[in-house]
């Protein structure tokens, strides 16, 4: 389902001839993307053991990923 939006975007948007280079650009938006969030919450949140810390943590995450 990822990958066949940006096929249909770019048929959308896109002249015939700038179809290819908009569907590669955004499939690998989406990996990079998909990559990020995996890397995010490891520079985000420290091991801790406190809870306070940690929801604290999480929350900080989470409400930067929302702005961004």
């Amino acid at each position: 389902m990822i990958y066949i939006n940006s096929a249909k975007v770019s048929a959308n948007w896109f002249p015939k001839e700038e179809r290819v280079a908009t569907t590669m650009i955004g499939m690998q938006s989406s990996v990079l993307g998909s990559s990020v969030s995996f890397l995010l919450p490891g520079l985000l949140v420290s091991k801790t053991d406190d809870v306070a810390v940690l929801r604290d943590q999480i929350t900080s995450m989470l409400d930067y990923v929302w702005i961004f």
